[in-house]
């Protein structure tokens, strides 16, 4: 029964699109199709053809190709301007160290002679507090020599 419902439906198909032939207005048929495709495609040849028949189409290229050219030239002397700026950077900073370095130089050479001063003064000092201490202990057993002479002295004359 399947075999007959199938092909009942299938004529049932049939029968109607003899009955309504105008169903399918609104859809083009395919020779309609491949006509509207055929000739969009020449349009767009044509409209191709046309523009590479035109003369200044070589002009436009040529002068496209020249501004490419310019663009690219002045990229590429940005880029050694850059590059030349930064060697000149890298320069600068060399010179700002060796100049820091002289100068961390110039100031331990002095540090170092500063101390070195100071060291000497304060040896200076030192042996002069010494003496000075050495000649009041002189002063010290000059005055007991005195004084113990003195005593044995009295005690002579007694």
């Amino acid at each position: 029964m399947d075999g007959e419902a199938a092909g009942d439906a299938s004529l049932a198909i049939f029968r109607e699109a003899i009955e309504f032939p105008m169903k399918g207005y609104k859809e083009p048929s395919l020779g309609d199709r491949q006509r509207a495709t055929r000739e969009r495609k020449k349009s767009e040849l044509e409209k191709f053809q046309k523009h590479v028949s035109d003369p200044a189409l070589g002009q436009r290229l040529a002068d496209r190709a020249a501004r490419g050219g310019e663009r690219t030239a002045a990229r590429e002397v940005a880029a050694a301007r850059r590059a030349h700026e930064h060697d000149r950077e890298v320069q600068v900073a060399k010179d700002i160290a060796v100049a820091a370095a002289d100068a961390t130089k110039l100031a331990a050479e002095a540090a170092a002679d500063a101390a070195k001063l100071a060291a000497e003064a304060a040896a200076r000092t030192l042996e002069e507090q010494r003496d000075r201490q050495l000649a009041a202990a002189a002063d010290q057993k000059a005055g007991r020599d005195a004084r113990y002479a003195a005593r044995k002295a009295r005690q002579k004359r007694r």
